[in-house]
């Protein structure tokens, strides 16, 4: 589980992280040396947006759709970490935690936590009214409730994941209907595949620069490119769909790609060849700081409405000391079991 979590954070990695100060090789085997440092490390990370007030309130003056987004956006922050094979991360908008989760000993167990009693509140509601309403409607089926009071209350829910207890639930008629589940996670692993080797996809689809110091920190500037990679995504994934032809669930797919390389050649031509706005902070060879400035990113597909520096997605690492990640005492917990009991008896109350 730690490696499929990290492989996540190593595409936003890739696609920014860099390497270390003052080493041997070119800034991209630099790069390549930071990404894979990462792997196997424990360390703590923040994800905030820096978003100018003027550029907030020119979206919402276009737009107020868009400028609610942004306005969204620009509350919004995450943070976690990863030690041994635990994990952690926590969203927040508008200063209030709106998602938790915690994995513990490689995935094998997963307690989540949902921010909807301010939700609630806002609407002068509480768990028990919920609760209640579906409970005299007949839409809570038997065995949900602790589940249901734990996740309207804002506590933590806890799940056991044992992968293969799950398999028998597979049958053949879960096949005929929405096809074999091995079978098209393995069309797809081409595309997770093409961010797993730091190095290759450096390679293929970046070029790193360095650039001069900052704050004590060895600055490298990536530009990826853009076309190549999103054209190549593209076509993993039409010939994941063309190989899942017999599953049902994709059916209405065939007449959709007959043209699709046609399509996608036109559709391409949309896209900037290069994007750059990615620089990458390392200091003794560790990555310790990404920023992605949406402006410079911008400017290079033609939009000027956002000028460099006043709008930044940023990311800190800190390896200096990493708290344990523990289980919280006070989860509702559910066993492989429990949830197996939990899903047959949804599928009988709702026909499925």
């Amino acid at each position: 589980m730690r490696r499929q979590a990290a492989a996540a954070l190593s595409a936003f990695a890739i696609l920014g992280a860099a390497c270390g100060g003052g080493g041997g090789g070119t800034p991209s085997e630099q790069l390549a040396d930071a990404l894979a440092d990462l792997r196997g490390t424990d360390f703590s990370y923040a994800v905030t947006l820096d978003i100018d007030n003027d550029v907030l309130s020119n979206a919402a003056a276009e737009n107020p759709a868009v400028g609610q987004a942004s306005l969204f956006a620009g509350s919004f922050s995450m943070a976690g970490a990863y030690k041994g094979d635990d994990a952690s991360f926590r969203i927040s908008v508008m200063g209030a935690d709106a998602f938790s989760m915690r994995l513990i000993d490689d995935g094998s167990e997963a307690y989540m936590q949902f921010g909807v009693v301010d939700l609630l509140a806002g609407f002068g509601m509480n768990a028990d009214d919920i609760l209640g309403e579906m409970q005299a409607q007949g839409a809570l089926p038997a065995g949900l409730e602790g589940f249901a009071n734990a996740f309207l209350s804002g506590g933590w829910v806890g799940f056991e994941n044992d992968p293969e207890a799950f398999e028998g639930l597979v049958d053949d008629a879960y096949k005929a209907q929405y096809g074999d589940p091995t079978e098209l996670q393995e069309a797809f692993k081409p595309i997770i595949e093409r961010f797993a080797d730091p190095a290759a996809f450096i390679e293929q689809y970046g070029t790193v620069t360095e650039a001069d110091q900052v704050d004590g920190l060895d600055i490298f500037e990536v530009t990826i490119n853009a076309r190549s990679l999103l054209g190549d995504l593209a076509r993993d994934f039409a010939a994941a769909m063309e190989s899942q032809g017999d599953n049902p669930a994709f059916s209405d797919l065939g007449a959709d790609l007959d043209d699709f390389e046609a399509e996608l050649e036109e559709g391409l031509a949309e896209v900037p060849e290069n994007i750059p706005g990615l620089t990458v902070g390392i200091r003794d060879g560790k990555v310790e700081r990404m920023t992605f400035d949406l402006g410079v990113a911008a400017a290079s597909m033609g939009e000027n409405e956002i000028a460099p520096g006043a709008a930044l997605i940023l990311v800190q690492l800190d390896r200096t000391e990493v708290d344990d990640i523990v289980a919280p005492a006070d989860s509702t917990f559910f066993t492989t079991e429990q949830i197996i009991e939990l899903m047959e008896g949804l599928t009988a109350t709702t026909g499925a």
